[in-house]
């Protein structure tokens, strides 16, 4: 029921570092019903807001800033009867990324609220590779899925990967199955979902809130028109490189190069295809600090709340693609 909203968030970095470093993210999406087509969604609100959690003790700038993503659902069941099924939240699959400097990419503070209640649900965490499932596979060695065994841990702490210390015919095994690679790393694909049985009256109107703190994707560059021509689907428009431009060279510094950030979480909207169409109420409010700049595709107008808040609204909304929002900005210390 969600386009894909892929916040991208430009943060300071203080290094000199080659253009287009890694761009990872997780993406996250809208609650699926399994084709149910007698519950119709008659109100939706989305809230996506940056939250910086300042620098890390050596002084750098934090790369896990926080993405906090709310979303309050009126369901309306339409039909004549009561109407039980269930709900799941699914998280598209992650890998093991080298370059990623992110190091937990799992979703944090999941919360379910149902009419005003907290909704107890349970999470499925499965591994894949080469389209199998092998979760029992790796369960049965003791390898942590959502951990990748451990696999990025500091050189001071030798046999901390869990793979490393299987026989070479467990190795082997897993190496066959494709849950790792030739050199032992990880190579499965973790997927995530979180479900609940949930009952919607006949005629009546039910309402969820759910929220989590997504994961964001990043990358850097250094000139603005070349940058933003290497990001996909953010719809940039010319002021927005202008605006880069004026930032870098406020932020300039006779030493220092000024890089160009952006960080992105992926919002999934078209799994709103599982519900009876169209949202016919849609609000999407989009928050980041004063002095990132502000990104995405949406068809109809924007509104700027303030110089951090904007909202994009839409009646008898049918998402057709995924959401993508970009957020920039200048790093202003050497």
């Amino acid at each position: 029921m969600r386009i894909i909203i892929t916040i991208l968030l430009c943060v300071l970095i203080p290094v000199c570092v080659q253009a287009n470093d890694a761009a990872v993210e997780t993406a996250a999406g809208g609650l699926q019903l399994r084709n149910e087509k007698r519950i119709s969604i008659a109100k939706e609100r989305l809230y996506i807001g940056k939250q910086p959690i300042g620098r890390d003790p050596s002084g750098l700038p934090n790369l896990q800033n926080k993405y906090r993503v709310s979303v309050e659902y009126e369901f309306m069941n339409e039909s004549s009867k009561d109407v039980t099924t269930e709900v799941a939240f699914p998280l598209p699959h992650f890998r093991y990324v080298y370059e990623d400097l992110i190091s937990d990419r799992k979703v944090g503070g999941f919360k379910v609220e149902v009419d005003g209640r907290a909704q107890p649900y349970e999470t499925v965490v499965r591994a894949i590779a080469k389209g199998r499932d092998v979760t029992d596979l790796l369960g049965g060695y003791g390898i942590g899925i959502e951990t990748f065994g451990n696999y990025d841990i500091p050189s001071s702490e030798p046999g901390q990967y869990q793979v490393e210390r299987l026989p070479p015919k467990a190795q082997a095994r897993l190496k066959a199955a494709g849950a790792i690679d030739d050199v032992l790393a990880p190579d499965w694909a973790v997927s995530i979902t979180y479900h609940w049985k949930q009952t919607l009256p006949a005629g009546k109107v039910v309402r969820v809130r759910h929220e989590y703190d997504a994961i964001p994707g990043f990358s850097y560059g250094y000139d603005p028109s070349e940058y933003l021509s290497s990001l996909k689907g953010g719809c940039f428009k010319s002021e927005l490189t202008l605006g880069l431009r004026t930032a870098q060279k406020l932020a300039q510094n006779p030493e220092y190069n000024v890089p160009i950030r952006a960080e992105w979480v992926k919002y999934i909207l078209t799994t709103a295809k599982t519900w009876k169409r169209p949202i016919r109420d849609f609000e999407l409010v989009v928050e980041a600090p004063e002095g990132n700049f502000v990104s995405f595709c949406w068809d109809g107008k924007v509104e700027k709340l303030s110089n951090s808040r904007f909202r994009a609204t839409a009646k008898d909304f049918v998402p057709k693609r995924e959401l993508l929002i970009y957020f920039l900005s200048i790093d202003s210390e050497p």
